[in-house]
């Protein structure tokens, strides 16, 4: 296969953001995605809404709340470019057949897509189109299992056809990693079911440095019933459905008055991480949690969000048969991998952007800046592989030829659990000692069990080459997993999206970043 200009592996957001704007200025670019292109995505999962400096938000406002919600941990050069250009850059989506509607403070998508529970597909199919037509290559059902360096640089990535099994490379003069975050390392996730680490892997395993990985978001109400789908419900819907504890108390619409929250819509802005907290909470000392669906009135069941809510009940259970358990569901993974604001690593011609970097958010995110987030960035990273390549040199191409020692061993072994087996063991690590609500003993424990498991993933055992793919989903899941049991660990407190019950207070010392890097699979730490 010919060199690329630009090669970016995702086709969420971020990646197709970057892959339209690099090609509208000329240059040759493939977009390599496992999934389908514009439909598989956290972002076509998203409800399809920006929020960002327009009309009354002014960037000095929107970036004191960013700030605000984040506990005060986001890096000051992420923080900046966001929210000094997410005001210019979401409308500019319109130039690559994206249809926004703005109003102060906000942008959406949603109108414009699948349904209220894919409104995010308002931007990535347009995007999608727009990438086709102008030239963009799309290698789809294909999985990037290597990033490819030569003397500091980039030279390429190997890959694995997900269908055939078989392993290739393919040459680039510059790489973008736009792959997205690592849901299912939890068994209960809204995210897509490919969503799996996969950029988190690529980028640790060159040993780069990450950043605030310990802040994993989960949004408050998700189903908890047997024979529901695991899916969050909006958090506004508690206007129309109260949620109770097991004696009764509202206590969630009190908390919230106690916040200083009028209303859902402002809870699912500022506070899913206190909400998700109180909810977790009350399941961790033995009660449960009802959202009253029966008092939903009928009017709120005829609106969009309402009437694909409804169809993921049963038939055998309607809801005016009474209340549903809820829980927090994980949702997003505000750490990720350390760039700078032109979204380069310590390799050259190598760029990051989207929920697979860290430092935007800091310790936890408001609703509607992640649309925001990977739209600045994802143009920044397309300027920045540009301005790569206007001084590029040829270096030593990728070996056409080189085997996969890992997937020749997988494919040989015998004795090692499947990849399916893998992820069901973690995640029966994750769920119960890796959520919403941590402490010492849960998290030494998790921490020596993925351990184990990082030993135990190199003799996996792979029935075909169609099902390395799983094989590799499965080692960089656990990968994913370490480093947050590993950040978690160490921040002996709680703040944003953390919680620690044995250090249930934030302390001011601890408003410094954990750092981790990936060297020879063990982990490495710093604080700064």
């Amino acid at each position: 296969m010919p060199v690329t200009d630009v090669l970016v592996i995702g086709s969420g957001g971020a990646g197709l953001v970057a892959a339209c704007a690099a090609r509208r200025a000329g240059a040759t670019v493939t977009l390599v995605t496992k999934s389908l292109p514009g439909l598989a995505s956290c972002t076509a999962y998203a409800g399809g809404g920006f929020t960002l400096p327009y009309g009354d938000i002014t960037p000095a406002k929107h970036r004191s709340m960013t700030l605000e919600i984040g506990r005060n941990l986001s890096l000051p050069h992420m923080l900046d470019a966001l929210s000094s250009e997410a005001g210019e850059a979401v409308p500019r989506l319109r130039e690559f057949g994206v249809r926004i509607d703005m109003e102060s403070g906000h942008a959406s998508v949603a109108r414009y897509g699948i349904g209220p529970m894919l409104g995010g597909t308002g931007m990535t199919l347009p995007l999608v189109e727009n990438a086709r037509q102008a030239g963009v290559t799309i290698l789809d059902r294909i999985m990037v299992t290597g990033v490819l360096t030569s003397d500091g640089r980039v030279s390429g990535v190997r890959v694995l056809d997900t269908s055939k099994g078989t392993l290739s490379t393919i040459p680039a003069k510059t790489v973008i990693v736009a792959a997205g975050g690592a849901g299912r390392i939890y068994s209960r996730t809204d995210n897509p079911v490919r969503t799996t680490g996969d950029g988190f892997a690529l980028l640790a395993e060159l040993g780069l440095p990450f950043i605030d990985m310990e802040f994993v978001q989960f949004y408050p109400i998700g189903f908890a019933e047997p024979g529901f789908p695991v899916w969050m419900i909006p958090l506004n819907w508690v206007d129309h459905a109260p949620v109770t504890n097991e004696k009764g108390e509202r206590f969630l619409q009190t908390l919230w008055r106690q916040w200083g929250m009028k209303n859902g819509r402002e809870a699912n802005l500022f506070t899913r991480d206190r909400s998700s907290r109180a909810i977790a909470s009350e399941w961790a000392r033995g009660g449960q949690v009802w959202l009253h669906v029966e008092e939903v009135p009928d009017a709120a069941w005829q609106t969009p969000h309402g009437s694909m809510i409804r169809k993921m009940f049963p038939s055998s259970r309607p809801p005016s048969a009474g209340p549903i358990r809820v829980r927090p569901v994980q949702h997003y993974f505000s750490g990720g991998a350390f760039v700078k604001a032109d979204c380069s690593t310590e390799v050259k011609g190598l760029f990051a952007c989207g929920e697979v970097t860290g430092g935007t958010d800091g310790a936890n995110r408001i609703g509607g800046n992640a649309l925001s987030m990977i739209t600045v960035f994802g143009f920044r990273a397309s300027k920045s592989a540009l301005d790569y390549l206007s001084a590029w040199e040829p270096c030593e191409a990728p070996d056409q030829h080189k085997n996969d020692l890992l997937a020749r061993r997988w494919l040989a072994s015998r004795s090692g659990p499947s990849p399916s087996a893998l992820k069901k063991a973690l995640n029966e690590i994750t769920d119960n000692k890796l959520a919403v609500v941590r402490n010492y003993k849960g998290l030494t424990a998790a921490e020596s069990l993925l351990d184990d498991l990082w030993h135990v993933q190199h003799d996996m055992t792979v029935a075909s080459p169609a099902e390395l793919f799983e094989a590799y989903e499965a080692r960089n899941l656990v990968l994913v997993a370490r480093m947050v049991a590993n950040a978690a660990l160490l921040r002996e407190e709680s703040r944003g999206v953390h919680y620690r019950e044995d250090f249930p207070e934030e302390k001011e010392e601890w408003l410094k970043h954990i750092e981790i890097r990936l060297r020879d699979g063990d982990i490495d730490t710093r604080t700064f």
